[in-house]
């Protein structure tokens, strides 16, 4: 009896795992594919936090190949073979970082957090390779010195002068030593970005605000009250509810403070105490 149980439960799974197989499989990557969408938005809702690293990574060495290309390139530079084409370069990892970035920004959590510390930095370092990359700026540079022989538009014009303007303020014209301290200079900022966002995605998350009288919510939106945690009259901590003060009667928000902050401020009469581990008071 007990092998027979085995047999049927192995029968039964056996199949399972082998359709979530092939499904893993048929899944393309949204990065790797063309939106189709209307206006060519991003398929936020397709976009899964295992899709980063691989179209990054992949982005990142298709740009390179892009600026290689654009370096051995033996033809006279011009606009189109230097300035466009490096515009045009990178398609796939500016694809990668427009939407990490912006999502990272206003919608953070420590999934993002994982990924941002991997890939801000390798950005940085590749942003500082192509910034330095002197066959890639004595391009740039030709195309500047022969701007106004080339018959170029205004718009033209602008895009070659703002193009040697990038690169001299990353570093182009500084000699090898300059240039490695440059980069380290690079690489700590992004440590420092990264140790920043951490630490106010933590302290984000770790605002209360706690409104122990519901008189004093006049003027607040019901909306607002209703994302608040309702605090029972019986003092218990609702730690696990994310609010870590007990008191009686009491709405805590535990929202962004900036989103709280601004509803807060269309109270007529509101005393509100703001307190995270240390207890400080905002009397108002």
């Amino acid at each position: 009896m007990y092998k027979s149980i085995l047999t049927v439960a192995a029968a039964f799974v056996l199949p399972v795992a082998a359709s979530q197989n092939v499904m893993a499989a048929e899944r393309t990557n949204p990065f790797l594919a063309p939106y189709n969408t209307v206006y060519n938005i991003p398929p936020f809702e397709q976009i899964e936090y295992s899709d980063y690293m691989p179209a990054f990574n992949q982005g990142v060495e298709e740009f390179k190949a892009d600026i290689d290309a654009i370096v051995k390139n033996r033809a006279t530079p011009d606009f189109d073979n230097t300035i466009l084409a490096m515009e045009k370069a990178g398609k796939l990892l500016n694809r990668v970082m427009l939407v990490f970035s912006s999502l990272d920004e206003t919608n953070s959590s420590d999934e993002m957090v994982a990924i941002s510390e991997k890939a801000y930095p390798l950005y940085s370092q590749v942003n500082d390779e192509v910034m330095m990359n002197e066959g890639l700026f004595n391009r740039v540079k030709y195309v500047y010195d022969h701007r106004n022989e080339m018959g170029l538009t205004a718009p033209q014009l602008r895009a070659v002068e703002e193009s040697y303007k990038q690169f001299t303020r990353n570093g182009a014209l500084l000699d090898e030593a300059q240039k490695t301290q440059l980069k380290d200079i690079n690489t700590r900022l992004t440590d420092l970005y990264l140790k920043f966002n951490k630490n106010l995605l933590n302290a984000t998350n770790a605002f209360e605000l706690v409104v122990d009288d519901a008189s004093r919510l006049g003027g607040l939106p019901a909306s607002s009250v209703a994302v608040g945690l309702p605090m029972r009259p019986r003092r218990v901590a609702r730690r696990a509810s994310g609010c870590s003060r007990s008191m009686p009667r009491a709405v805590c928000l535990c929202c962004s403070m900036p989103t709280t902050a601004t509803s807060a401020s269309r109270c007529t009469k509101l005393t509100l105490r703001l307190h995270r581990k240390a207890n400080m008071t905002i009397s108002r």
